[in-house]
This record gives structure tokens, sequence and C-alpha cells, in this order.
């Protein structure tokens, strides 16, 4: 089967299989760490790649770790900041 005869999946599908966030695939695929196509501004990924590179990665420690979050994402972190913010102005 030549590239252009693969089934083409959207990223959910791979979320799913895998049991992570679409956001988490995104970005392994911005980072080039997972198989992916660009179909104009569309992701789409491909089964049978995807299974390849489940086999490749099982075992290796590869995890969502990998990909930090980012600061100030949190509702906590959110709230810290309105906190300090308030405090900050009532202090001056």
């Amino acid at each position: 089967m030549s590239k252009t005869d693969l089934p083409l999946e959207v990223v959910g599908w791979a979320a799913k299989r895998l049991n992570v966030g679409v956001k988490w695939v995104y970005a392994q695929c911005e980072a080039g760490k997972f198989p992916h196509y660009k179909v104009g501004r569309y992701t789409r990924v491909a089964p049978p790649e995807v299974e390849a590179w489940i086999e490749a990665n099982r075992g290796t420690g590869t995890s969502m770790k990998e990909t930090p979050p980012r600061s100030g994402s949190s509702k906590r972190g959110v709230q810290a900041r309105a906190q300090l913010s308030r405090t900050t102005k009532r202090a001056s």
C-alpha cells in the first residue's frame, strides 16, 4: 500500500486510541514526534502508522510528561495571580 492509499483519520481517533487528550496529540505532531499528515489546515493520522508508532515507543518511557504544560493554564494559577494583583494594588 503506498502512502497515497493510506486511510486517514482525524486526530481525535489517535487520541482515543492512545487514551490521551487531543491537545497532546497535536503538540506531539507539531514537535515532529508523532506521524501525521497536513491536509490543508487539517491534521490527519494514518492508523497503520499510529500502530507502528505505538509498537516502536512501547516501553521506551515516552509519556505525556515530555510536553510540558503551559504555565498559568490552571484555574488555581489564574486565581493566585489575580489575588497577587489585588494585593499589590492595595499596597501601593
